[in-house]
């Protein structure tokens, strides 16, 4: 994706949501950038504080200015390959919504994966009140997904970073989880040394081929 200078589309003419999604569409198309349409769709949206399918039901709605201003902000921060779920500040995982940005990494589909296994080895395991320990919070997102399906579960999620542990607490706070437990400790020292777990739910980001084997 290259670098590109960045003008304003404003001079000569005014311009509506839908005139100005495809000009961007076709400006990111050209920059290289991926799924450039839903690309403008989701930074107009987020700029406009609109659901993506208002843009279409207000297609001719006029952008001032001051908008048309922050939407070259949002196009610059995009092209320097700042991941646009930290420039919306959201992510979705499996069906929710949740809060990201630097802090964090941004979860991964394939993580999706991880909690359906998880999910299908609490149900046959007939444990009405499952205890999970998940390792490596980040946003909260498994946490937060295996308490939204078996809300009957006890999570335990644990996090290094204090930054991602206030992340996970807001999305947690979002959903109105309250089967979730959160911990700012390393993974390798003595924490909670009297509890027991059923099941144990990671997903690290990093590991290396040695490991792997």
């Amino acid at each position: 994706m290259p670098r590109a200078n960045v003008t304003t589309p404003v001079a000569g003419r005014t311009w509506t949501i839908l005139s100005l999604m495809e000009w961007a569409a076709d400006y990111f198309s050209k920059q290289g950038v991926d799924e450039a349409r839903l690309t403008v769709e989701l930074l107009l949206a987020h700029l406009l504080a609109l659901p993506r399918i208002a843009l279409y039901t207000n297609y001719d709605r006029l952008l001032t200015s001051a908008e048309l201003a922050e939407f070259k902000i949002l196009i610059k921060r995009r092209l320097s390959h700042e991941p646009l779920q930290y420039i919306i500040g959201e992510t979705e995982f499996m069906g929710l919504a949740l809060h990201v940005n630097p802090n964090v990494l941004i979860p991964r589909p394939e993580t999706e994966l991880l909690v359906e296994k998880a999910l299908d080895e609490i149900r046959k395991s007939d444990l009405v009140h499952a205890e999970v320990l998940d390792i490596g919070t980040g946003s909260g997102n498994i946490p937060i997904a295996l308490a939204s399906f078996v809300p009957s579960a006890i999570i335990t999620s644990i996090d290094v970073s204090e930054a991602a542990i206030e992340t996970a607490i807001r999305n947690i706070t979002r959903h109105g989880i309250t089967n979730v437990s959160l911990h700012t400790v390393d993974m390798f020292s003595n924490f909670l040394p009297e509890q027991q777990f059923d099941m144990i739910v990671a997903n690290p980001p990093y590991i290396s081929l040695e490991e792997f084997q």
